[in-house]
């Protein structure tokens, strides 16, 4: 709102004073213009390239594009391994644990396999602890641990461990006629080889050994 300045007396022609309201021009409120804002931001210019700059633009975004999503894949590849990493870290911890409580699991069979000729009271002593043995044997299988026979089979060093060799002729050489203790599977990947007798032949004397007749050449 406008302020006025107070009123000054004037004299008219009949020397009759009257009122004359002098308003202050710095005091009055701006008159709002019809005219248009001025623009503050200048306008964007159109900038033109030729077919050559489109085409090696066009080359740079199609490079950076596969740049990430080689990136993406190297991240993804590399959660994947650490992943995979971790499992069989946890799993190697848990077979060696495994393959330390199948050493008192064995003598425990072997133990068991002598009382058949002990007493009754034994036996029923026995009988119990066959029972432990199985759920042992029931916890190993539920966690895919499997024991495999050797009896009969031909000796393969992957799978069995050959602790004594005795001569025979009468079968085959190799050939596995006693297992002192059961291997273990876990899948299929061996954790423990099984110890075995096998049957190996005498070596031959020197003198037994074909060799080629004189004057003629080992083929």
């Amino acid at each position: 709102m406008s302020r006025t300045a107070p009123p000054q007396m004037k004299m008219n022609k009949n020397n009759t004073e009257e009122n004359i309201e002098i308003i202050d021009p710095s005091l009055e409120e701006p008159q709002a213009t019809e005219e248009a804002p001025k623009e503050n931001k200048k306008k964007a210019e159109q900038v033109s390239i030729d077919s050559d700059e489109l085409e090696q633009l066009n080359e740079e975004l199609a490079s950076w594009k596969s740049k990430y999503f080689l990136a993406l894949a190297e991240t993804e590849n590399s959660r994947k391994r650490q992943q995979k990493e971790r499992k069989e870290m946890t799993r190697y911890a848990l077979e060696n644990v495994i393959t330390d409580i199948l050493k008192p699991l064995d003598d425990l069979k072997m133990a068991l396999k002598f009382t058949s000729n002990a007493s009754e009271d034994v036996q029923n002593w026995a009988l119990g602890f066959n029972m432990i043995a199985q759920q042992f044997a029931d916890v190993l299988a539920a966690n895919d641990i499997k024991e495999f026979s050797a009896l009969g089979e031909h000796f393969d060093p992957y799978l069995h461990e050959a602790v004594e060799a005795i001569e025979d002729t009468s079968q085959p050489a190799g050939k596995i006629i006693e297992e002192l203790c059961c291997g273990y599977k876990a899948g299929d990947r061996i954790i423990r080889v099984a110890r075995v007798k096998v049957i190996k032949h005498p070596a031959l004397p020197i003198e037994e050994i074909d060799t080629p007749p004189e004057g003629e050449e080992e083929s």
